[in-house]
């Protein structure tokens, strides 16, 4: 714990980004769009789709930039990295996230019904976030390459989305339906997440091997 807090404290103000996004720009963002559409029903599916898209990634940036001093450290930060894989401080980093993450949508709930279930699916998808920069960051040493994966997958999607079968993509924007936003459409497959959630174990098995592989 005490390593977590002193790489949170070197972060300096990059550590109150995911907070920020959180509890600043996504309710700002909300907002806006009330404001400027006047409580239309529109806006709750609009509000599901600007989750989807930024929660997820801001999760990586507190493990992109802590890891940043040992996949392009010196030698001792090489050891550290490859003695533990740097896996249980990932473990812990994702859970905080995800736990001021669930105050958010606690807030929401008192707004809108079944929004855990929202909070689920961008769970999962930022699980899935949080394994591909873990395994692009041991497997390319570099911490640009490593938000760019994400940042690459998401842009590829969202771009792509109307072309794209839905089964395809980690996001979730034709289940939306107006009025209900938060609660998964009776057409989404499971499984789909369900396969996220298993392609997300096997980038951490990848990444976690890179890292406990790596000697420098």
């Amino acid at each position: 714990m005490r390593n977590i807090w002193y790489s949170m404290k070197n972060l300096r103000f990059v550590a109150l980004l995911p907070p920020a996004v959180l509890f600043l720009v996504f309710p700002f963002l909300i907002w806006c769009v009330v404001r400027i559409n006047a409580y239309s029903q529109d806006n709750l599916s609009t509000i599901g789709e600007l989750a989807q898209m930024l929660l997820p990634f801001s999760m990586i940036i507190w493990p992109a930039f802590i890891f940043r001093q040992y996949v392009e450290g010196g030698a001792r930060e090489v050891i550290f990295a490859y003695r533990k894989g740097y896996f249980p401080e990932l473990c812990l980093y994702g859970g905080l996230y995800l736990l001021l993450a669930a105050v958010l949508f606690f807030v929401l709930s008192l707004f809108y019904q079944d929004v855990w279930w929202e909070y689920l699916r961008v769970a999962v998808q930022s699980i899935f976030f949080l394994s591909l920069v873990y395994a692009a960051l041991f497997a390319t040493h570099s911490t640009a390459l490593g938000l760019m994966a994400p940042l690459l997958v998401e842009t590829f999607f969202v771009l792509l989305k109307d072309e794209l079968p839905s089964t395809w993509s980690p996001f979730t924007f034709s289940s939306l339906a107006k009025g209900d936003v938060f609660v998964a459409s009776q057409g989404e497959a499971v499984d789909k997440y369900v396969l996220l959630l298993l392609l997300s174990a096997v980038l951490l098995a990848f990444g976690y091997w890179r890292a406990r592989r790596w000697k420098g």
